[in-house]
């Protein structure tokens, strides 16, 4: 049967004839009886009583006029809530994201987006290994997923991905106050021959471990990692008590620990890239497309704000400045 067939037969059971029917639809009396005997034909029953006036649906009639009642309805709320999934009314959207680009620009496009649209049902995931998010948008499990690579040492994500840079996330040095090279505005690699490093433990494939090993060695040495520590906050704890360095991603040094001290490297700092990704091939959903347009706005807020060498310069001696925190890593 089609939709067509069965609004002419509701027609007709409403008008009771056929030319009536036939004016309401715009169509002419003859198409009208040809369509109803066409579905009386596949059917295999009579619909419409012609021996009466004005017509009357038979009980077969009646029947299938009512179930076609209650499909259109149906499908006039499906239309009606496409519309409002298009115009951004209703729907749903699936994120993914690791912690520090949550608590930054994450955080603030879903702000945005929930003042325009906030019908919309969002759900967020925090998924801090890359490969693993890479796998959940190709599952289909997320809409959009906030993400890092490396590409200077070839780790990127699969052509499969559509990638959006948001920006780049350059790795600072953090030591203890009262360090040797904390009077130092900027430090470079060499400098950091000696001491203990505090490194995540990802395992000696992670690509942060492989580019920070790669950058030690082109400055002539090897790390000594005295622990593997995957927390930031903990991170800079032990930095704080003298435990040794640390080489931490800008995002994730928002909130710092009053006894370490930030500097940043002299020259080409390691740094990661920071990406909005999606599966190339799936459909761009309106509010995906929305949000990521407000991921790139936070995202160049949160670049503008990273801190500039004049920020992380030493204090003055006999006086002590406190870091301001502002979200978790």
């Amino acid at each position: 049967m089609e939709l067509k067939q069965l609004r002419v037969l509701q027609a007709v059971g409403e008008t009771g004839s056929f030319s009536a029917a036939a004016d309401r639809l715009d169509y002419t009396q003859p198409a009208i009886s040809k369509i109803v005997a066409t579905l009386e034909r596949q059917l295999g029953t009579t619909l419409v009583d012609r021996g009466i006036r004005p017509l009357r649906l038979t009980e077969a009639g009646s029947a299938l006029a009512r179930r076609a009642g209650a499909a259109f309805e149906q499908i006039a709320a499906a239309e009606l809530e496409v519309e409002a999934i298009a115009n951004l009314s209703a729907g749903s959207l699936r994120v993914g994201t690791f912690s520090s680009a949550g608590a930054a620009m994450v955080v603030d496009a879903l702000r945005a987006f929930r003042k325009s649209h906030p019908d919309v049902d969002v759900t967020i995931t925090e998924i801090g290994m890359p490969s693993a998010l890479a796998r959940s948008l190709r599952r289909g499990d997320l809409d959009v997923g906030v993400s890092f690579d490396y590409p200077e040492i070839g780790d990127t994500f699969g052509d499969d991905l559509a990638l959006v840079r948001l920006l780049d996330d350059p790795f600072d040095v953090v030591v203890p106050r009262g360090h040797r090279l904390e009077r130092n505005r900027t430090i470079r690699f060499a400098d950091l021959d000696g001491e203990n490093w505090l490194l995540g433990d990802f395992g000696a494939d992670s690509p942060s471990f492989r580019m920070i090993d790669r950058r030690c060695r082109d400055a002539g040495f090897d790390p000594h990692v005295a622990y593997r520590i995957n927390d930031c906050q903990m991170t800079q704890a032990l930095v704080a008590a003298g435990e040794g360095i640390a080489l931490l991603p800008r995002l994730m040094l928002r909130a710092t620990h009053p006894g370490v001290a930030i500097r940043p490297l002299t020259t080409d700092p390691p740094s990661r890239r920071v990406s909005a990704l999606r599966l190339a091939t799936r459909y761009l959903t309106p509010a995906t497309e929305r949000f990521l347009a407000l991921l790139v706005a936070a995202s160049a807020d949160h670049a503008d704000t990273h801190p500039t060498r004049a920020e992380t310069a030493p204090p003055r001696a006999g006086r002590h400045r406190p870091t301001k925190s502002r979200t978790p890593c």
